[in-house]
């Protein structure tokens, strides 16, 4: 089990705890990382970034994690903030930044902001087939990026509104958007009929993923994970977050349950899903 924190990321091997550093360079202005977040590649190689725009890779060999990425060396400005990655093939990686998508080559480690994207706050991207779908502080993007030139916006919905996450639902032909403080929205793929689902959610929404192959598991900051029917878009369990009476791990796993991930109030750990279901059963 990894968990990261302000501090570094911590494993727990069912017995011991071992705590593992993450260098800050506060020589060049990386004294305050910010929140840590955990995240896997396609292959299973665990990954670290911070808010502070570190890209961190686990290298299983040394035991250690090694920086691979400085985001706001790219813009030579310490204010940008990294809020997501995305692994976009087994070569290439999505930044999601205050200031734009960043696609970093992971073999020469070179980075090029996507065009199109400079003047979007991006919280999120999303990949269906040849679509991406781009949530940012100001409304959701379903764009494309051709070979040459700028993104080509297809749709935007959600003007106004600071949209966290996305899932896109292929057997139901929809898409789930789920927002900092709006709560939690459907639409059809072919974009008609947007509407915002009548569940008691009204913190930020900061993961929306498979739970079962009937089922997905919406992760919301302090109010605990609801997994919800594909189908018919109702709760058919909720796993509630409370400070005096949730047992521990549910005070742990107050954010959003991201696959094998769930985001935890300035935490985050990842767990064999099957732990997850043992715990909450």
């Amino acid at each position: 089990m990894w968990i990261s924190t302000k501090l570094g990321v911590d494993r727990f091997d069912g017995k011991n705890f071992r705590h593992y550093p993450l260098n800050l360079f506060p020589d060049q202005g990386y004294n305050r990382i910010g929140v840590n977040y955990l995240r896997c590649s396609p292959d299973s190689t665990l990954w670290v970034f911070s808010e502070a725009g570190l890209l961190f890779q686990y290298d299983e060999r040394k035991d250690e994690f090694e920086l691979i990425y400085a985001v706001r060396d790219f813009f030579n400005n310490h204010s940008i903030i990294l809020n997501d990655v995305m692994f976009d093939s087994p070569e290439t990686v999505l930044l999601s930044t205050s200031k734009g998508v960043l696609k970093l080559n992971l073999q020469d480690r070179m980075a090029s902001l996507l065009p199109g994207t400079e003047e979007l706050s991006v919280n999120q991207v999303n990949k269906n087939d040849d679509r991406y779908y781009i949530s940012t502080r100001d409304g959701l993007y379903i764009s494309i990026f051709p070979k040459t030139g700028p993104m080509e916006v297809r749709f935007r919905c959600l003007e106004g509104k600071n949209v966290l996450s996305t899932y896109v639902d292929m057997e139901n032909r929809r898409i789930l958007i789920g927002t900092l403080d709006a709560g939690l929205y459907s639409r059809s793929l072919e974009m008609e009929d947007l509407q915002r689902l009548p569940l008691p959610i009204t913190k930020p929404i900061r993961s929306i993923v498979s739970y079962t192959p009937d089922k997905i598991a919406v992760g919301v900051d302090l109010e605990g994970v609801f997994v919800i029917d594909k189908a018919n878009l109702t709760i058919d369990k909720q796993y509630a977050y409370n400070e005096a009476s949730s047992p521990p791990f549910l005070r742990i796993m107050c954010g959003g349950f991201l696959s094998t991930t769930s985001s935890i109030c300035g935490w985050q750990l990842i767990m064999e899903e099957s732990l997850f279901k043992t715990l909450t059963n």
